[in-house]
């Protein structure tokens, strides 16, 4: 579960990596991130903005449940996701994702499913890890993005805590199951595969070319030599296809050509925004109906699930009485 969790946070940070590349605004390098201050006794109502607590030295954005988020997490997630500081429109988004994150979060801390300081190490380890294979460890302050990108693995904690009593139509679910049968015969194969990450294209080309020849029979020697988020020392596992596709964030459009692969071969080099992938077919067998229909099962539930708890989380959002700080936003136009 735990290498699981790891690939996810991989396609995420992939992901953050493609978005803080693709805009100019640089964070400085000796910046340290600003905590959450909790606020004394606030006495405002909903839409004033409350004065400045002389314990506070920061700047905030929004104060949501007597926590002051600073204007420096508007200005990171902004940059991040190649928003300009400078345009209320987008301010106005941001800050709204922003809330609604800051809510998860407090869900989370209030019934003690939050992270403990042993597991965000752990964690934030992993991801400066990533980074620094990748010689990115400058493009971003680690610990604000980790933030960001473990607001999944919090939700799915909050999914468990409100939902786990949840029941769901059988009948709806049979119904289902068959469509999903009808609609993708293509896809109904068992595929285990290993993959490579990479920013190098010409080795990646290289392999693919290659492969099978002397010096390029075995993809896991070749994940050793050239992966840049395989852990050194450690054995080379193989993934269920779809776990990669999922866990990666890839679309169908690149993955339904990985379907298509037979036992041994390699899969041709996809762009996941400036890092190269490329995959393995480990093992390839027919897929057995029984543990797929159970699968289907786990998804269904899940969504149905999901479904209840987004209706659950639409009316924290509404009902989220928080001040939003107008002159720190009108200061950045």
């Amino acid at each position: 579960m735990k290498a699981l969790i790891k690939l996810c946070l991989l396609g995420v940070l992939v992901l953050f990596l493609a978005a803080c590349g693709n805009n100019t605004t640089e964070i400085e390098e000796d910046y340290e991130p600003t905590p959450t201050y909790q606020a004394a006794e606030p006495e405002q109502t909903p839409g004033d903005v409350p004065a400045p607590d002389p314990d506070i030295d920061i700047d905030w954005v929004f104060e949501l449940d007597g926590v002051y988020i600073p204007i420096t997490d508007l200005l990171f997630y902004m940059t991040a996701m190649g928003m300009n500081p400078g345009n209320p429109f987008e301010q106005e988004t941001a800050v709204e994702h922003l809330v609604e994150m800051q809510i998860l979060i407090n869900r989370a801390e209030n019934h003690g499913l939050g992270f403990t300081d042993d597991e965000r190490q752990e964690y934030i380890s992993e991801v400066m890890d990533v980074l620094f294979a990748m010689q990115a460890l400058d493009m971003i302050d680690v610990e604000r993005a980790f933030e960001f990108m473990l607001i999944d693995i919090v939700v799915e904690r909050l999914v468990e805590h409100y939902t786990s009593d949840h029941t769901h139509d059988q009948e709806e679910l049979d119904l289902e199951f068959e469509l999903y049968l009808e609609e993708n015969s293509m896809f109904l194969v068992d595929i285990n595969a290993k993959y490579i990450m990479s920013v190098e294209h010409d080795i990646l080309e290289q392999i693919y070319e290659n492969f099978g020849t002397p010096g390029y029979e075995d993809f896991s020697e070749l994940v050793l030599e050239h992966s840049m988020f395989h852990e050194p020392g450690t054995e080379v596992e193989s993934f269920p296809l779809m776990h990669i596709i999922q866990g990666l964030g890839l679309d169908w459009f690149q993955a339904m050509p990985l379907f298509e692969l037979e036992e041994g071969e390699v899969s041709e080099v996809m762009d996941l925004g400036g890092i190269l992938l490329m995959v393995y077919v480990y093992e390839r067998s027919d897929i057995d109906l029984d543990e797929l229909e159970e699968m289907f099962t786990e998804q269904f539930i899940f969504r149905n699930r999901m479904d209840f708890f987004m209706n659950l989380f639409e009316g924290w959002v509404e009902s989220a009485a928080y001040i939003v700080n107008q002159a720190a936003l009108d200061a950045l136009q």
